[in-house]
């Protein structure tokens, strides 16, 4: 194989920063769908011959972007990727990285290939083969850097935009160019949308109700469109956090969104305070996810000091007309001394209760000297005893912690209190049902920093999720919040009126300056029906699901892509989550999509090219666990990888 040019004039280039696969500027200056008619094709990988300082640059210059300076011999060996990129293109990128006013200046270096794409196109002007050197231009930065790079700043081996926001959380500021930069001219790339379907506990195991399958094998059985993706696209197995993890809802989303939970989660409260609207004074007010519960009380452990029992974790899902009513009347309750009757010295202390969905609510406390290192009084299993608020392990000493758990404890039997005379509950109680008499308090946390979105991926994004909890944590990640018709996130939701919202979403952003690139659809009503131990009625909402998938497949533009996956498994014999991984299927519409046949087992869509994945052949045809598994050519990924793994499968990449 040979590296030298055949007559067609085109460089190779050597990128290093932001204009990487996977970072915020590819999609729009580097991507598949440029204007002009050779763009830039990927090649490989390849590490420089000498060692340049590469580091990135401070604040001070606005976008925090990587600088790679024409220094020989000092900092490191630097990684980057090399392209094929046309005449045409390199006077885009020169545009782009203003080497007129003299920013950026292209000059060949010398790189070691270090991985090839095995599958090169024909007409390609060059041929790689691993460990082969090369020349190739890169783009060095020439002014506008901080000067005292050598004390400053750290140097890199390799840039990776992900790294740099954990490391410089909130100094690191990188938003793709023609954002940044308003005089900057239209980027030639208008990437097409990407949608991420997410079916809350869409996993599961076998059940004896479905004949020894699971729901989604049933579901499948009954609504082929369920499979839509799968068969036009490739698939695989995915842990949302990592192998062995039953994940919550809001650390696997979290995950799944490109956001490790270990550095971002601080607990769950904000997220559902949030998604309910209610507004927290950062790293001050504490918020709970709450749900409206049921306990009972023996009179022998009433008189010895004990807590109550909770029977029923969720006193009833059928909860909308009078949760509401009972979180106005809990609303603005004041606590100004603990459950001993000692004063609170750093109170009072004002609760805020908003309603969320079904039996959940949000539920705030302001004040001083508050801290989300403590556990809350949720059991979190029905048949336990109310739990005793205390600090976290390793906090047991943190005044703050201790003074927070009396504070709660104070604003549990205050609530309480409240609910106990509320006339709901004597009507409640006179029909025969279970009485709401108690706010269970989980996932303490304050408001904590997270990156937006756009800065993690350069993909400005909404969300379409009526669950509080999750529209939340789209907030704190920077997607905006996007309504629905009837979208209630629970068993009623009109989840075909999502995907409509989704579709309308793009479409009205279309031509604006600043389009919407990608958008993500939760449903919840898969998860509760696991939670419920209902395998029927977890089919019902898959098969209500499928109508959706279909729909956007028919709806976005050519060129979109959509990726269905869960953000867990919710095993309905276990009545809750598991560790097993949920199945993902990831396509691209083809311009020749089929016409819709439901008779058909395979819906009229067969792919019209060989799926593979990294040389992979893709053999999945059904959108469950055993298929995406035994035949997915992903293989088993994890949730950390998604967006990046949506945008290989978008841009026509391998990871």
């Amino acid at each position: 194989m040979s590296s030298t040019p055949t007559e067609t004039k085109a460089s190779l280039l050597f990128v290093y920063g932001t204009l990487k696969r996977f970072e915020i500027n590819y999609p729009f200056w580097m991507g598949p769908q440029a204007t002009d008619e050779a763009g830039a094709l990927f090649l490989g990988s390849a590490e420089t011959l000498d060692m340049y300082p590469l580091f990135v640059n401070s604040m001070k210059y606005e976008n925090c972007s990587p600088a790679l300076l024409n220094l020989p011999g000092e900092g490191r060996r630097v990684k980057g990727e090399l392209y094929e990129v046309s005449d045409e293109k390199m006077k885009t990128l020169d545009i782009l990285e203003e080497v007129a006013t003299g920013l950026y200046e292209a000059r060949p270096i010398r790189v070691r290939v270090t991985k090839y794409r095995r599958h090169q196109q024909s007409g390609h002007n060059f041929k790689l083969v691993a460990a082969q050197e090369v020349e190739a231009l890169v783009y060095f930065r020439a002014r506008e850097f901080d000067e005292d790079w050598r004390v400053s700043r750290p140097l890199l081996s390799e840039f990776r935009a992900a790294s740099s926001l954990i490391a410089e959380p909130k100094t690191y500021r990188s938003l793709p160019c023609h954002m940044a930069c308003s005089d900057l001219e239209t980027p030639p790339c208008r990437p097409k949308p990407m949608v991420l379907v997410i079916l809350d506990g869409v996993g599961d195991v076998q059940c004896e109700v479905l004949q020894g399958r699971t729901p989604l094998q049933a579901a499948c059985d009954e609504a082929p469109a369920l499979s839509l993706i799968t068969r036009n696209g490739v698939s695989g197995l995915m842990d949302p956090y990592a192998a062995g993890y039953a994940c919550g809802s809001d650390t696997a989303h979290l995950s799944m969104l490109g956001y490790d939970p270990l550095i971002y989660y601080r607990g769950r409260g904000a997220f559902e305070s949030l998604g309910a609207g209610m507004t927290m004074e950062a790293d001050r007010d504490i918020a709970f996810k709450c749900n409206f519960s049921v306990t009972t009380q023996i009179p022998e452990d009433a008189a010895a000091g004990h807590l109550p029992i909770v029977s029923h974790r969720r006193c009833d899902r059928e909860f909308t007309q009078e949760g509401p009513v009972l979180c106005a009347a809990l609303d603005g309750t004041t606590v100004v001394s603990d459950v001993m009757g000692v004063p609170l010295e750093h109170g009072p202390h004002v609760i805020r209760v908003t309603y969320a969905t079904e039996h959940r609510c949000g539920v705030v406390i302001t004040g001083d000297f508050l801290s989300d290192h403590i556990s809350g009084t949720d059991p979190l299993t029905d048949g336990l005893r109310l739990i005793d608020c205390s600090p976290v392990r390793g906090h047991e000493d943190d005044a703050r912690a201790v003074y927070t758990s009396r504070v709660v404890m104070a604003a549990s039997a205050a609530l309480a209190a409240v609910l106990r005379v509320h006339p709901i509950n004597e009507e409640r109680v006179a029909v025969g049902k279970r009485p709401a008499n108690i706010v269970l308090l989980r996932g303490a946390s304050l408001r904590s920093f997270i990156p937006e979105f756009e800065r993690r991926h350069g993909l400005k994004g909404f969300m379409v999720a009526p669950t509080c909890i999750i529209r939340g944590l789209g907030a704190c990640c920077g997607l905006d919040i996007v309504e629905s018709s009837g979208g209630t996130g629970d068993y009623h939701s009109n989840i075909l009126g999502k995907a409509e919202a989704v579709v309308a979403t793009f479409a009205a952003h279309e031509s604006t300056s600043t389009p919407y690139h990608f958008g993500v659809l939760h449903v919840k009503g898969t998860d509760d029906a696991g939670h419920d131990g209902d395998p029927a009625l977890k089919v019902t909402m898959l098969r209500r699901s499928a109508e959706a998938i279909e729909y956007l497949w028919r709806t976005l533009p050519v060129g979109s892509t959509i990726a269905v996956t869960g953000d867990h498994t919710t095993i309905c014999s276990m009545e809750d989550h598991a560790t097993e991984p949920v199945p993902i299927s990831i396509a691209t519409i083809p311009a020749t999509r089929g016409s819709h046949n439901p008779s058909s087992s395979t819906d009229g869509d067969v792919p019209t090219v060989q799926r593979c994945w990294s040389g992979r052949v893709e053999g999945t045809l059904r959108f469950d666990e055993v298929d995406c598994g035994l035949n997915g050519s992903i293989g088993r990924m994890t949730g950390g990888s998604l967006v990046d793994c949506m945008k290989a499968v978008h841009y026509g990449t391998d990871l």
